[in-house]
């Protein structure tokens, strides 16, 4: 999956993907999504009739039909899927360890742990000497269905599957 760089953009301008596929079982597989890592900023796009299947083997890795992993911006984005995935997965991004705001999420995800309708996995800052706020999910709206694949399934949210180190979720429904 492609990296998109820190001082890049991805404008959508409101263009939507119809019926995309994202199938990794691939054994190691890291960061599905349609940027596997996101660097940069992404907004404007319109993802409709997704499918997001993966098997994520890292605990550091993610599957999202945007970002596997985001580290900066996805903003304005919406998106309609159905997913079955094991850990670290969401509708908009795997892992957010940035900011992901005015974004919409429909549709199911199966799953086993860290799994969300907006985020799987959001983390925040580690450390009280870093100043850029980090792991913001702010003004989402999710009407994903969030169900266990395994009885022992842990960490499923309709909004962020897990929350760590003061990541931050505001205003979203």
């Amino acid at each position: 999956m492609p990296t998109l760089g820190s001082a890049s953009t991805y404008q959508g301008e409101g263009n939507s993907i119809i019926d995309l596929k994202l199938d990794s079982n691939v054994l190691n597989a890291e960061n599905i999504g349609i940027f596997g890592l996101n660097k940069g900023t992404i907004k404007d796009l319109n993802i409709i009739n997704a499918s997001l299947n993966s098997n994520i083997s890292s605990d550091s890795s993610g599957s999202g039909l945007i970002a596997g992993k985001n580290e900066n911006t996805i903003s304005g984005v919406e998106v309609t899927l159905t997913g079955n995935v094991n850990k670290n997965a969401g509708g908009i991004a795997g892992i957010n360890e940035g900011t992901i705001d005015n974004c919409v999420a429909n549709g199911e995800i199966a799953g086993d742990s860290n799994v969300g309708g907006i985020s799987g996995l959001n983390i925040g800052i580690n450390n009280i000497w870093y100043q850029q706020n980090k792991g913001i999910v702010s003004e989402c709206n999710s009407s994903v269905y969030i169900y266990a694949e395994n009885l022992g399934s842990s960490n499923l949210g309709g909004i962020v599957g897990k929350n760590e180190k003061q990541a931050l979720v505001e205003k979203c429904e």
